[in-house]
């Protein structure tokens, strides 16, 4: 599932990926009821609002002499770079499982998939460190604001690239948000910043000028076959008369021996028989010579 929404190729490489382990959980308690626990799965959909708070965070793989990173990014939220992403949550030198003990390089925001824009991919990964590890490029970048959005303008790719002789990714799990009014909440009391809104623009309809007498060369005037239609019937007519015999008159119901000629002939051509017996459009010349009226 990871791989069809293109999780591994936008927070690592194209090429890459690797197998989460299944004891990676991440779950929101209702803001209803906090006894109830929202899971991020595999792609599942959650509402923003349940995403308020910071999630509880399991992981049964861990040991208490081992070190951990966890990362929370919007892969399609960012409104000041193309192909960046948007940091929500980074904490560092996790003791075991105690995320409390973690030094947070950056502060938990809430989700903000953009209105108009549909569902944001909200994806959470699990490193295990080599050991205790400081020297993180993040720190060099300084996020000193984090309540201003732009300083949260991240390059997942490029930061794993960085660090991935001290970083292993083992966790994984990621669900699909899209926008509400807690959004709009967050952007005007936490960010202080108008919200950004989108809409889709759509293509003005394009009307032809019309003219009285086109000039141009049109589709419908360009005929595959060029052929003089009366000259084919009157040859058509002097294949049916004989100088010896009286020429054949319209019979009164002349598709009535029609039937046997049916298993034979494809739909198209059974029709044009039928004109051409009844004498209808252009076969008309069959039976009525105009010379002769």
């Amino acid at each position: 599932m990871a791989q069809h929404c293109d999780i591994f190729r936008d927070l690592f490489h194209p090429d890459a990926y690797f197998y989460p382990s299944p004891d990676f959980r991440i779950l929101y308690p209702d803001p209803q009821n906090l006894e109830i626990l929202n899971p991020v799965f595999c792609g599942n959909t959650l509402k923003a609002e349940d995403a308020i708070r910071e999630p509880l965070v399991e992981f049964s793989i861990a040991k208490n002499d081992q070190f951990y990173t966890l990362m929370m990014v919007n892969l399609d939220g960012n409104i000041y770079e193309e192909n960046r992403e948007v940091l929500h949550w980074l904490v560092s030198n996790i003791p075991g499982q105690d995320i409390s003990k973690g030094k947070t390089l950056c502060p938990y925001l809430q989700p903000l998939p953009l209105k108009n824009t549909g569902y944001h991919r909200i994806c959470f990964v699990l490193f295990k460190q080599e050991s205790k590890y400081d020297d993180y490029a993040l720190e060099k970048i300084n996020i000193s604001h984090p309540q201003i959005f732009a300083e949260r303008t991240f390059n997942a790719p490029e930061f794993y690239l960085k660090n991935q002789d001290q970083l292993t990714p083992v966790g994984l799990a990621f669900c699909q948000m899209e926008w509400d009014k807690s959004c709009t909440t967050c952007f005007h009391e936490i960010l202080n910043m108008e919200q950004p809104i989108y809409d889709f623009e759509w293509p003005k309809p394009h009307f032809e000028k019309q003219e009285e007498f086109p000039e141009e060369y049109k589709a419908f005037n360009e005929v595959s076959v060029i052929r003089d239609i009366d000259r084919e019937i009157l040859q058509k007519r002097l294949k049916r008369v004989s100088p010896f015999e009286n020429e054949r008159k319209k019979l009164k119901f002349p598709n009535i021996f029609h039937y046997d000629e049916r298993t034979d002939m494809p739909t198209w051509r059974q029709l044009e028989k039928i004109r051409e017996n009844q004498g209808y459009g252009k076969y008309d010349g069959l039976y009525r010579n105009p010379i002769d009226n």
